[in-house]
Formats: C-alpha cells, sequence, structure tokens
C-alpha cells in the first residue's frame, strides 16, 4: 500500500511547485513587509521613576510650570471635580492620594499629558486638558509623573504599580513598613441626569 501511495504523493508535490513558486514569494514578501513596519512601531514603554530624586526635582519644577494652574499647586485638583456640569466639562481632578491617577499605568498617564484628553473622554464630555507633546519632551513627561507619583502613599503607589508592566515603580517602602493597598480602586464620574443639549436633541 505504501509503495503504490508515495509516487502518488511525489507526483501530487511535482503538481504543485508551479502554483508553490507563484505564491510563495508573495507570501515571503507580505511578511516581511509586516516585520518592517512593526519593527519600526514605538515599542517604547514609558516609566515614571518616583523614586529618583533627580527627576522629581525636575518634575517638581514642570509641575508648577504646566500643570498647576488646573490641578492645583499642592495637586490639589480643582473644586467639584467629581462632578460633570451641564455643560460636559470635566474638571481638573487631583493629582495627590484624593484622586484618580494612581488607578491608571504610567504609559496610560504618558498618553494623557502628550495627547491630551480628547481621544481618552466618552462621548459628550470634554476637557480643558491640552496635548503637552509640542511643548514637552517624553522626558519632561516623565519627570512631571515622576514629581505627581511621588506625592502618593505607598499603598497607592503599590497599586499602580501593579498596573505597570513588571511591576515597574513598585516602592522600596513596599517591602518593609506597614501600609495596605486602596480599600476602594474604582472611580466614576458623577454625570447630571441629563444634560441641555441631551434633551433637546430628544
Amino acid at each position: 500500500m505504501s509503495i503504490t501511495a508515495e509516487p502518488r504523493q511525489a507526483a501530487a508535490l511535482a503538481a504543485l511547485w508551479p502554483a508553490l513558486a507563484l505564491v510563495l514569494p508573495l507570501f515571503l514578501s507580505v511578511l516581511a513587509g509586516e516585520l518592517i513596519l512593526k519593527g519600526g512601531e514605538d515599542k517604547t514603554v514609558h516609566f515614571a521613576d518616583a523614586e529618583d530624586a533627580a527627576a522629581v526635582a525636575r518634575g517638581a519644577g514642570l509641575y508648577q510650570e504646566n500643570c498647576a494652574a488646573c490641578h492645583g499647586a499642592r495637586l490639589e485638583g480643582q473644586p467639584g471635580w467629581q462632578v460633570v456640569g451641564a455643560d460636559g466639562v470635566v474638571r481638573a481632578p487631583p493629582q495627590d492620594d484624593s484622586g484618580h491617577a494612581w488607578m491608571h499605568s504610567d504609559e496610560d498617564l504618558f498618553s494623557y499629558v502628550k495627547y491630551g484628553l480628547a481621544d481618552y473622554l466618552p462621548p459628550g464630555l470634554t476637557a480643558d486638558m491640552p496635548a503637552f507633546g509640542e511643548r514637552l519632551t517624553d522626558a519632561q513627561i516623565e519627570d512631571t509623573l515622576a514629581f505627581i507619583k511621588s506625592h502618593w502613599s505607598v499603598g497607592n503607589r503599590a497599586y499602580q504599580a501593579l498596573l505597570n508592566p513588571g511591576h515597574a515603580g513598585m516602592p522600596a517602602l513596599g517591602s518593609a513598613g506597614s501600609w495596605v493597598l486602596p480599600a476602594d480602586c474604582r472611580f466614576e464620574l458623577i454625570r447630571p441626569r441629563l444634560r441641555p443639549a441631551a434633551a433637546k436633541q430628544g
């Protein structure tokens, strides 16, 4: 049985070679193109080191210059930041433990600062948060975030580090002393039941 099957298989493969000779180079060129494109993508993982004293010091000045006007000189945020007004504008939240920045990975925080919030907010909401990518370098954004993170409690920093690749940013104090993870890691903006714009459409 196997003696008769082998010549048939060989004949079938021989018949396929012309088609493979046409398709295989095309497949390989497409595959090579995909690898080249993927190789050109930005694979940088952004990380803000709150335990780097020099980065925190640089970030302190950058924060005061670029962020304090909205987020507060003491990172306290704008009054009533939890409530979205009838105009749909999201107010600047605190950047200390009382806000929600620590609920986002470094990569997400970096993107919010560099690109602004327009692409991240739910439909119908806006924020005055500008995109700082034209004003600050990537390193300056990371330094600013390092300064902000340096004001978080050990528990909040530990929680936030769990969101980063390899748990980057886990505080050194996390292995010693007494601390706990935040009791409630959820956050949701309070929205009015019906905004004037929505009432007009309905």
